[in-house]
């Protein structure tokens, strides 16, 4: 598996990313940082500047499986 990095790029990318949070957050013992409240408030709070700030995580069929911004502890 080939995981490939590019920016984010539009709304289908934020609501792949919200997928990936509520699937790991199912599992206990998979939650990290960000819930999706955290994630949804720095979108709120952060508008373009935030989402532009993403680097999206996808393997080579463009299916996402995280991101990465920066800050501490920010990659999911």
């Amino acid at each position: 598996m080939i995981v490939q990095f590019r920016p984010y790029r539009d709304e289908s990318d934020y609501m792949a990313l919200r997928k990936v949070i509520t699937q790991k957050f199912a599992d206990r013992n998979r939650r990290f940082y960000p819930s999706l409240g955290d994630f949804d408030y720095n979108r709120a709070f952060g508008g373009d500047k935030f989402l532009q700030s993403l680097t999206i995580c996808e393997i080579e069929d463009g299916t996402i499986i995280g991101a990465i911004w920066p800050g501490h502890y920010r990659i999911m």
